[in-house]
């Protein structure tokens, strides 16, 4: 003699709410981070100039070289301070995304962890791609949590852009 049982359903999907942090949390992660990057060490040889960073570092140097007269160190301050900005970004956005997932505590210590903790943190003391794609990783990782805790497709798809931007930054990633 068997006991029958009935097949248990599949419990519903417990989606987490998404307030996040505030835009004035994130931009405070953002100018420390960038404050940090910033003062750590000087900048280091010559900034990356191929493919789509070599276009977007190209086009700061520009803007720049209208206010400011720049020799080849000049240039390599462009380059750390962009590449910090970055780096301080890339963290500022996991912040956010974290942050909406696991509080504002656990989305702090990520997203300083990615600047201050990584290999970005090197990468932050000469521009080259790999601060902008991180950057692009993180945005598209906000992107897909913000997707899903409002179960919309769009901003799903819409993180597409920046992961083919990473792409285009730092191909060897």
């Amino acid at each position: 003699m068997g006991v029958r049982t009935q097949e248990a359903e599949a419990a519903p999907r417990v989606r987490a709410s998404v307030s996040g942090p505030g835009a004035a949390a994130v931009l405070f992660v953002f100018l420390v981070a960038l404050l940090l990057l910033a003062a750590n060490g000087r900048p280091i040889g010559e900034p990356d100039k191929t493919g789509l960073a070599g276009w977007l570092f190209g086009g700061v140097l520009a803007l720049v070289g209208h206010v400011f007269e720049l020799d080849v160190t000049g240039r390599a301050i462009v380059g750390k301070l962009l590449a910090a900005a970055f780096a301080a970004a890339a963290g500022a956005a996991l912040f956010a995304a974290a942050s909406a997932r696991h509080g504002t505590g656990e989305g702090r210590w990520a997203g300083f962890a990615l600047a201050l903790g990584t290999t970005l943190t090197a990468a932050a003391q000469s521009f080259s791609g790999e601060a902008p794609a991180t950057c692009a990783v993180a945005i598209a990782l906000w992107l897909l949590v913000q997707a899903d805790a409002g179960d919309d497709g769009r901003i799903a798809a819409a993180a597409g852009l920046p992961l083919a931007l990473a792409v285009a930054f730092q191909p060897s990633t």
